[in-house]
């Protein structure tokens, strides 16, 4: 687990207030422990607010690379198992979508998970696809929804078209 501090992604401020201590006993524990819904325990870092612009934020923070290295190593069968009830809420997060754009669009889904999202897009008609660095969760997505666009791989390794 290798952490960084990180600046305000929203005013760029380097002035935080502690909100919730860490629950992360060590920064010695392989971070993978912590995360996903088939995780061995619940933790998180120590979650801070902006002092500048309010916006609440984990800092500091894994960095890209053990981000990398843990999501793309990922299976969750609990999450996976979970489908019934997300499949509902991806539904009701397509249609807040849909009413600021009603006609079927493109739709880039980043961190799609086990693709029912991006699915149910297609479904009613969008040009989707869905991305996820978990080469175990694109799997299942490809399974799952025969006929739908999924990529594995990082938003920084992955490559789409110019203006895709």
């Amino acid at each position: 687990m290798t952490l960084i501090e990180v600046p305000c992604a929203v005013c760029d401020g380097n002035d935080f207030a502690p909100l919730y201590a860490s629950t992360i006993e060590s920064t010695e524990d392989a971070p993978a422990r912590y995360f996903s819904s088939s995780r061995e325990r619940a933790g998180y870092l120590p979650i801070v607010r902006c002092t500048r612009c309010g916006l609440v934020l984990q800092n500091p923070r894994d960095d890209a690379e053990t981000l990398a290295r843990v999501y793309t190593s990922l299976t969750d069968r609990a999450y996976h198992d979970e489908d019934e009830s997300r499949a509902v809420s991806a539904r009701k997060h397509l249609a807040l979508v849909e009413a600021h754009h009603p006609e079927p669009g493109r739709l880039l889904d980043i961190g799609c998970a086990s693709g029912l999202f991006v699915a149910a897009a297609h479904a009613k008609g969008w040009s989707a696809c869905g991305a996820d660095a978990s080469e175990w969760m694109v799997e299942q997505a490809r399974e799952q929804h025969p006929g739908v666009r999924f990529e594995a791989g990082t938003l920084e390794s992955l490559e789409f078209p110019p203006e895709s």
